[in-house]
């Protein structure tokens, strides 16, 4: 799982986008490391480069 952490004040607006618009979504891509909000403003977060290399490497592993 993948912890995201942003400044207050911009979860704070992107709850405000999702509450005043149903069914609203935001995207999260670990390979640029952004946060697409409702409104397709992006923020930047920071990852470990490790954590990040070891999460991308198990998404294109397929267990069956």
């Amino acid at each position: 799982m993948l912890s995201v952490v942003l400044p207050d004040a911009t979860c704070q607006k992107i709850r405000q986008q999702l509450c005043d618009q149903p069914g609203a979504q935001i995207s999260i891509d670990l390979e640029s490391q952004t946060v697409t909000g409702p409104d397709d403003s992006i923020y930047r977060f920071d990852i470990d480069p490790n954590h990040r290399e070891r999460l991308l490497k198990a998404s294109t592993i397929s267990v069956w």
